[in-house]
């Protein structure tokens, strides 16, 4: 307490909030958060986000935390044709016989 005049005020103490992670080399070390701020976000963009983080049980807080974990999980790249053929492929949906759409187009032309 430091006294001013007759009043007596608390002392401001600073506060850090750290954590402690392993680094991939298993190295322990104490982490600031980091604060993240977005400024101008439409209101037809924070309504989305309203209602998705309402769907999900969870404050708008809790969901833009969710969003930014998973978009530092996932992998960036875009997938190749071949990768989303394969990627279709494995649900397993019945495929029209070949050539059948060239036989769907020459029926339409020919009408």
């Amino acid at each position: 307490m430091v006294r001013e005049g007759l009043r007596e005020r608390p002392v401001p103490r600073l506060r850090f909030a750290c954590i402690l992670h392993t680094c991939e080399s298993g190295k322990r070390e104490f982490a600031m958060p980091i604060n993240l701020s977005i400024r101008n976000v439409p209101d037809e963009v924070a309504e989305r986000l309203r209602a998705r983080a309402k769907a999900n049980h969870r404050s708008l807080q809790g969901e833009l935390m969710e969003v930014v974990k998973e978009a530092s999980i996932s992998p960036s790249r875009k997938l190749s044709v071949a990768e989303v053929a394969a990627e279709i492929g494995k649900l397993g949906l019945p495929r029209p016989p070949r050539n059948e759409s060239t036989k769907m187009i020459r029926h339409d032309r020919d009408r």
